[in-house]
């Protein structure tokens, strides 16, 4: 798994749900560290709540059908978290938007992310217990520990 890989090869998310399934069929290490390895390369969809002032609240009801609103004031980003049966809550990653219910994904902003920054993200709430990827369809749970040992293999994608 030394080689190298093109950061197109992993854009439509196809290669990280053929890892994440292949895993987990077999559970094993030797089916680990590749899947660890492409989500460490690998852009994932987090569904954002997005927050705007209630300034640019105001403005945006002021526009009218063909106008252009740009907000003035910053907008708030929230990521929503999902909890488990065990209580234990996660912050949520997709290898594809389509890996969300549809009811579920119109209800967020849903930005790419590297899954690098998703861990950062992570770290930052500390109700959070780690990532999961695709947690509507086949979840891959990915505990801080396992999380931040992906964060330190080294990246295939070439320059």
């Amino acid at each position: 798994m030394t080689d190298k890989i093109k950061a197109s090869d992993l854009e439509n998310g196809n290669t990280l749900i053929f890892l994440k399934l292949k895993f987990m069929k077999e559970p094993t290490q030797e089916n680990l560290l590749p899947l660890l390895m492409c989500l460490r390369d690998s852009v994932v969809k987090v569904p954002f709540i997005a927050e705007m002032s209630e300034a640019d609240k105001k403005r945006v009801m002021e526009c009218r059908k063909g106008d252009t609103f740009c907000n003035k004031d910053e907008v708030k980003l929230t990521a929503d978290i999902l909890q488990a049966k065990d209580g234990k809550r996660y912050f949520p990653i997709f290898s594809q938007k389509e890996q969300m219910p549809e009811d579920y994904r119109n209800k967020f902003t849903v930005i790419p992310v590297t899954a690098l920054d998703a861990l950062k993200m992570a770290h930052g709430d500390k109700t959070v217990s780690g990532l999961v990827l695709d947690g509507f369809s086949f979840p891959f749970v990915v505990p801080f520990e396992l999380a931040d040992y992906m964060a330190t293999l080294p990246s295939r994608i070439e320059d």
